[in-house]
């Protein structure tokens, strides 16, 4: 698959490591055309947006929306990498990574979808030192029509301030019944 596109990125943080205040925008196309080294034609489109306002002393309010859309004709024949998924510590928390699809193959495994929807809010206080805690709420969901079936995720979350950002330890709840209780994510957010 030939995938040409075009990336475009911008953010203005008051501190690159841990911002308390500034935005980050990335939006990305890119397609291909079936026959010049693709099998399918495809044109895909996605959009990040990321804020964090100081809420008061030593706190702040994180706040995260992406979506996605891909128009394609043969929609089964591009790729589970120009798909879109859900589902992880940099989505949804509390579901696994990419748990959240369109539907299910016949084994079982998720099938990814053309259209996706994430939003998350996070508020984050400093209580000793460059220790933290944090409450969140996740919601998304991906799917063939522009309204995807919304999952949603909430929680709570340690953090540590190191020099090069923040050590992130959540303890996330899925709120679909069939999921599992709690779920543990790991990571590293720098800046945004």
């Amino acid at each position: 698959m030939l995938a040409p596109g075009l990336t475009l990125s911008r953010q203005w943080l008051d501190d690159p490591a841990y911002a308390r205040y500034g935005f980050s925008f990335w939006a990305d196309t890119h397609g291909g055309q079936k026959g010049l080294i693709s099998d399918a034609s495809f044109l895909q489109g996605r959009v990040r947006l990321k804020g964090a306002l100081p809420l008061w002393r030593e706190g702040r309010l994180l706040a995260r929306v992406e979506i996605g859309a891909t128009a394609a004709a043969e929609f089964n024949k591009l790729p589970p990498d120009e798909r879109f998924f859900a589902g992880g510590d940099q989505s949804v928390r509390g579901y696994n990574y990419q748990a959240i699809g369109a539907s299910r193959d016949d084994n079982g495994g998720v099938i990814g979808g053309r259209y996706l929807n994430v939003f998350s809010l996070e508020a984050e206080q400093a209580i000793k030192g460059a220790l933290g805690l944090a409450l969140f709420g996740d919601a998304g969901g991906v799917g063939d029509s522009p309204a995807p079936e919304v999952h949603f995720g909430v929680g709570v979350g340690l953090r540590y301030r190191a020099p090069f950002g923040s050590v992130t330890v959540d303890l996330a709840h899925p709120l679909d019944p069939d999921q599992p209780v709690v779920r543990l994510h790991l990571g590293v957010r720098v800046g945004l």
